[in-house]
């Protein structure tokens, strides 16, 4: 691996890291499904900016339905739930459980 890209790696783990963090402080002071929102809102607002400065196309009136189910079931839910159980875990918990959510996938007859 080249130095930029290891840069880059040690960069995405400390903003990845760092949302369970503000998870846990985010939550208990302005609520659990607040928080949610809050996340996937400002993913949302990235991602839109970034398909408008690369000018790929988004089609949201064509796939409106399958946007919605997808990011219900793969970030609104979830984030919701690390939300609502960061009252009882603390962050580096709450992570590494998270991140062992590839290992439940394989796990699953059919996933893969």
């Amino acid at each position: 691996m080249k130095t930029r890209e290891i840069g880059a790696l040690f960069a995405l783990t400390a903003l990845w890291g760092s949302s369970f963090l503000f998870v846990r402080i985010a939550s208990p002071a302005i609520g659990p499904f607040l928080t949610a929102q809050g996340r996937v809102t400002f993913a949302a607002a990235g991602l839109l900016i970034y398909a408008f400065l690369t000018g790929q196309s988004t089609m949201f009136r064509k796939k409106w339905r399958q946007y919605l189910i997808v990011g219900s079931l793969n970030a609104a839910i979830p984030f919701t739930l690390v939300a609502i159980v960061s009252f009882q875990l603390n962050s580096s918990l709450i992570s590494i459980i998270n991140s062992l959510t590839p290992l439940f996938t394989a796990l699953v007859p059919g996933a893969g």
